[in-house]
């Protein structure tokens, strides 16, 4: 059994500093479009229901207001990257993309504002946004301004295109900006996903995180596997209450592990259980990105989980940490939980693992003790080890007929002697011959990526192949990604070695066709790259399809083929399915064929051209009456002190009920604080009085002169346009040069990459067959045994059993228990007495000073 660690949620103090909006006072919690659908703007392939459009947002604001989301807390529409145009409009102001967006983001924040919901939106402080379009750099207090004005109710700020030097003061510049707009907008940041040391050991770069924003990006982007997810949440193992991220989170200012992955195709049923719950556990900002016009039954009923949303949703905000074995790996599989509430009901269930989360939270009334632990069970929850047999439905494996095609590597037999190792010394990873886990076909192997982080390179050689006139081309080749992929791919690379040995090969190699499935960020794409040469000027393009297919995500094998024929049309396949088609003379970035003319690089705008077509009204002023210093938001004069008001009494106090644990080390526990209940006194409220405020009738905001149109302007400057001397035309580019070699050239930050059955051959129907052949009865075989979905109620029904049946369970593994009670009760010392009864106080359910906490441990 691996190391036991205990993640903790207690209360800690807070350094009283935080953006200053109001804003955010519990983590927020809605729909984002950024990981399920990125940055597809081509709305012409996948169709306009999977693209970055304005029918998009609608459906999802649909689907919140009327499918439970909005009631159980999801009242967000957030539309990440991609909405705008690359380039500012004549008057200098974002402008979303009017084909995709057609009614303008005012008309749609308006829509989403009807259902009841709150409109969010991205933007990048530097120049750029991640996916190209427009960002803030120059224009903040325009752009604030802009936002406000189509009613955007929450931003996110991305920081791909700033220079990491002037993160700490652009960021708080345009949360000001947004501050002046008077309209209140929460405001994510981004840029400790951006430092190098994720602002892990500065209490200063935390306290201004704190200063100018609600909520920030710590760390790297989340993809759909459990990979990325397990990754996020080692870094979240913070080590003890003083840690700075710790103290950071709080209500108004909140730590963002990034979007919940729950809904879509990466994670198994108790995977999505364990992101889910372990999100609630940091108090981190609940945004779904998953199509929820399609999304499951199961998964839906993970996200809409009450239980788990109260405790995300606490008032008090504290985020988990570590207090012992914070070193360890976390790992889920097959594993029983537990769920033990320390000593305060004395209920307790056995379980073995590496990891158990003390999890205090102050709600009111929500929680029991048995329903506190069914509400949590299932996602700090994964994997019960359930004795159940699984149905074999392994074959074994035969080797495929290849006669008849020119090159097949099915990894069989010596593969070293055909196989070599890339020579660079950068190549820090070596490929493995393995079987898959688990076995479809059993004693087949393939070539494994064994470790995460690396950098692999291997090539084979084998005898020339080019296309000729009227010929036909094509490669396939099987891969699975078994850890899921988070950051990586599994392409190939054809090539001519010209002579050299099959260890020479390395990124720098030209190649004539790169193919494959690549993943890590915004890229998610089944690569088509070929090389042409310009008979001209003797240079070599590299040639990319426009609109690739999607990798898809799950953990099973998958079969790639790129087809090419005689007219110059391709085709890509996934599992002999078309995914991708066109012509190389149409569908390709940038063009086979150049353009015959070309901007003259000699010419520039003249030193007095003008392009600005709107300029400031220079005979407008401000009005004599225009206050900009006047608030947004003014006391109520109208508004006094309610009677029975108490501003000497504190509204919370210490259980005087309360009493210190006998055993109570003060070395090791730290100082005894009894904990805090509402004050009886406070029956109509206690502390300094305010009055509420509302509105201020004499705002009016910064005042700016009126646009008019400029008596100068030109109009838009081109350069002229002069021959292209590398204008050529070729109409065969099917016509292949030779190739005599395939390469991986791969850097990965996942592990358990399977590459099998590569093939390559003049003729395209042959080697569809042989793929038929080989892949199809593995295809059923891993299908069938992939049981996230199909053994969930075996899963439920299991987890049920331990929660309803803890003694027999406790009997069987008391010796595992013991030293988890003994590792994670020590902090707590004995059970204090029970506090009054239900009723007597709104937040003593589960609460923070006298070990009153709620451990989970999985393995």
């Amino acid at each position: 059994m691996g190391r036991f660690v205990a993640l903790c949620l207690i209360a800690s103090a807070t350094p009283a500093v935080s953006l200053d909006n109001g804003l955010a006072r519990t983590p927020p919690m809605g729909w984002m479009t950024w990981e399920r659908f990125t940055c597809v703007t081509d709305c012409t392939s996948p169709g306009p229901s999977r693209c970055i459009n304005e029918q998009l947002i609608k459906d999802m604001a649909d689907r919140l207001a009327q499918d439970g989301w909005l009631e159980a807390g999801y009242k967000q529409v957030s539309i990440d990257d991609c909405w705008a145009l690359p380039d500012r409009d004549a008057k200098g102001q974002q402008v979303a993309d009017p084909t995709r967006f057609p009614s303008g983001m005012a008309a749609l924040g308006k829509y989403i504002h009807d259902r009841g919901l709150q409109f969010g939106t991205y933007s990048d402080i530097g120049s750029k946004t991640c996916g190209g379009k427009i960002g803030l750099q120059g224009h903040f207090d325009d752009d604030a301004r802009l936002f406000a004005s189509w009613g955007v109710d929450y931003i996110k700020v991305d920081g791909c295109y700033e220079e990491l030097k002037d993160m700490q003061n652009d960021y708080p510049a345009f949360g000001a900006a947004l501050n002046k707009t008077g309209r209140p907008i929460v405001y994510s940041c981004s840029w400790p996903a951006y430092m190098p040391h994720h602002c892990e050991g500065s209490d200063a770069c935390m306290t201004s995180l704190m200063e100018h924003c609600n909520l920030w990006r710590n760390f790297a982007d989340v993809a759909d596997s459990w990979g990325s997810v397990t990754g996020i949440i080692n870094f979240w193992k913070r080590k003890n209450s003083s840690d700075e991220m710790v103290q950071a989170a709080g209500p108004g200012h909140w730590n963002d592990p990034d979007m919940l992955m729950v809904g879509n195709f990466g994670l198994s049923h108790s995977e999505e259980q364990t992101q889910f719950a372990l999100w609630a556990i940091f108090a981190a900002p609940l945004f779904m990105s998953n199509d929820l016009r399609m999304i499951s039954a199961e998964s839906k009923e993970i996200l809409q989980n009450r239980e788990i949303i109260a405790v995300n949703q606490d008032a008090l905000g504290k985020q988990g940490y570590c207090v012992a074995g914070c070193d360890g790996n976390l790992r889920v599989w097959d594993a029983a939980v537990v769920l033990q509430n320390a000593g305060t009901f004395g209920d307790g269930l056995p379980g073995t693992g590496l990891m158990a989360w003390k999890v205090t939270v102050n709600i009111a009334g929500v929680i029991g003790r048995t329903a506190a632990m069914r509400a949590l069970r299932g996602a700090v929850l994964t994997g019960l080890a359930i004795a159940s047999a699984e149905e074999n439905y392994t074959t074994p494996y035969v080797a495929p007929d290849v006669a008849g095609l020119h090159f097949v590597e099915t990894f069989d037999g010596d593969v070293w002697s055909r196989w070599k190792h890339s020579s660079g010394e950068k190549y820090n990873g070596k490929f493995l011959v393995n079987t898959r886990t688990p076995e479809a076909l059993l004693g087949d192997v393939a070539l494994q990526v064994p470790e995460a982080a690396r950098h692999y390179g291997a090539a084979a050689k084998f005898a020339p192949i080019a296309v000729k006139s009227q010929g036909s081309f094509a490669v396939q080749f099987e891969a699975r990604f078994e850890d899921g992929l988070s950051c990586g791919g599994s392409y190939i690379k054809l090539f001519d070695s010209q002579g050299k040995a099959a260890d020479a090969f390395d990124s720098d190699t030209r190649y004539v066709i790169m193919f494959g499935p690549d993943k890590c960020g915004a890229t998610n794409k089944v690569h088509f790259i070929f090389q042409h040469k310009n008979p001209v000027s003797g240079k070599w393009e590299e040639k990319h399809l426009q609109t690739p297919a999607s990798v898809p995500m799950d953990r099973r094998t998958h079969m790639y083929g790129l087809f090419i024929r005689s007219d110059n049309s391709f085709e890509v396949q996934v599992d002999g399915e078309q995914k991708a088609s066109g012509s190389l003379l149409k569908d390709m970035q940038p063009p086979v064929n150049p353009p015959k003319e070309i901007d003259d690089p000699a010419d520039s705008k003249p030193a007095d051209w003008v392009d600005e077509a709107k300029i400031d009204d220079p005979e407008a002023s401000k009005p004599d009456d225009w206050d900009e210093d006047a608030p947004f938001q003014i006391p109520d004069p109208s508004a006094s002190m309610p009677s029975g008001w108490l501003e000497e009494e504190q509204l919370k106090i210490p259980d005087p009920r309360s009493q210190r644990p006998s055993d109570w080390d003060h070395e090791e526990d730290g100082e005894w604080e009894a904990p805090m209940i509402d004050n009886p006194k406070c029956t109509v409220g206690c502390g300094k009085w305010e009055a509420p405020k509302i509105h201020n009738p004499d705002y009016k905001g910064k005042w700016y002169a009126p646009k008019i149109d400029n008596p100068a302007y030109v109009g838009e400057w081109k350069p002229r346009q002069i021959e292209n001397p590398e204008y050529f035309v070729d109409e065969s580019p099917y016509m292949l040069p030779s190739i005599d070699s395939v390469g991986i050239d791969i850097w990965t930050m996942d592990k358990g990459i399977m590459f099998d059955n590569i093939v390559i051959d003049s003729n395209p129907e042959k080697v569809m067959a042989f793929g038929q052949a080989t892949f199809k009865v593995r295809s059923e075989i891993e299908a069938k045994q992939d049981t996230s979905v199909s053994g969930q109620s075996m899963i439920s029904r299991g987890l049920d059993w331990v929660l309803d049946n803890p003694i027999p369970v406790l009997v069987t593994v008391l010796a595992v228990l013991i030293g988890s009670v003994v590792l994670c009760c020590r902090g707590g010392g004995a059970a204090p007495p029970r506090p009054a009864t239900e009723g007597a106080g709104a937040n003593q359910v589960i609460d923070a000073g006298a070990g009153r906490s709620l451990f989970l441990t999985f393995c």
